[in-house]
């Protein structure tokens, strides 16, 4: 397994959500045809999982019965992010089986994964099984969990749970609405350099945020250019849950900080442009962490211009 050497924020256990010595598991079958429609099974079935019935989940009963395990996906290699998003190129070093026993992976020490998170804003449990290409590309080359629970249900106390690993009675953001939840509470906590992007950064990964970081970004007057740190770079529409005419406060490669401007032409769809951000960063060397958090399905319900002509 690989050691990120990520050090632990106080009070909590947060290595358990980021730390892949936590994630054991067993490397899927040679066939790539096989793996697949096996990753299209096991996530149909989560899909399909009935609200208000949990132990008709997948994983459920195992867990509940203390035989629960989070079981680890080869990482990303050779993956693509289609129309909907992001191109996957050699993120993570390939490992070679044979017929026969499969056996847990062992890669090198030195090898590190580069992750891409992808965050769906008030997506439903169902939605799913709407989304055709989304078990081969991100599924069959990415990780899946038998079981997932939500801190707290509910966007920046969620969000910043994700970015710190901590429950919400330990970061303490309960709230969307500011000043005391959304973005400037969470700025307030003053724990935003306890962060997967700080820990990353420091562990040698390159980082970046694309997409909605927290409610009410840049709003507060003191914090409208902030940019937190450990990102490398940052790209993050303002107002949010837009798809056109907005700003991007944007930190790019070079470290060239400022506001990017875009109106309602085609080409300014948001969910584009925070697509062609994130390609252009993952196509650079080195390992990466990936934040990438577009609008949909969260209303508007805007669709790109060129799939206008499907609603009808």
């Amino acid at each position: 397994m690989v050691d990120l050497s990520l050090p632990p924020p106080d009070g909590n256990r947060p290595g358990a959500l980021f730390d892949s010595r936590t994630l054991p598991g067993r490397l899927e079958p040679t066939s790539e045809a096989l793996r697949v429609l096996l990753a299209r099974e096991r996530f149909e079935r989560t899909a399909l999982c009935q609200k208000g019935a949990p132990t008709s989940c997948p994983g459920f009963s195992r867990h509940f019965a203390g035989e629960g395990q989070v079981k680890r996906r080869r990482f990303v290699r050779n993956a693509a992010f289609g129309s909907a998003g992001i191109a996957l190129q050699n993120c993570g070093q390939g490992i070679t089986t044979s017929p026969g026993p499969v056996g847990l992976a062992t890669p090198s020490p030195r090898a590190k994964p580069s992750f891409v998170v992808v965050v769906m804003d008030d997506a439903r449990f169902d939605d799913l099984r709407h989304m055709d290409h989304l078990p081969t590309i991100m599924a069959a080359e990415g990780l899946t969990f038998d079981s997932a629970y939500v801190a707290v249900p509910l966007c920046a106390p969620s969000r910043v749970s994700i970015l710190t690993g901590r429950y919400g009675h330990n970061h303490h953001v309960w709230s969307n609405e500011i000043p005391h939840g959304g973005y400037v509470g969470f700025h307030d906590s003053q724990l935003e350099h306890q962060t997967i992007a700080v820990w990353l950064k420091q562990a040698g990964y390159r980082t970046m945020l694309a997409g909605k970081y927290l409610n009410h970004y840049a709003e507060d007057p003191r914090l409208q250019d902030y940019v937190p740190p450990g990102w490398d770079e940052w790209y993050v529409p303002v107002p949010m849950n837009t798809q056109f005419r907005y700003s991007l406060r944007f930190k790019d490669a070079l470290g060239r900080q400022g506001w990017e401007p875009h109106g309602a032409d085609d080409r300014d769809y948001e969910v584009d442009v925070l697509r062609d951000k994130t390609v252009d960063f993952i196509r650079r060397s080195g390992p990466f962490f990936a934040y990438v958090a577009p609008v949909p399905p969260h209303i508007p319900h805007l669709a790109a211009p060129r799939f206008q002509d499907r609603l009808k």
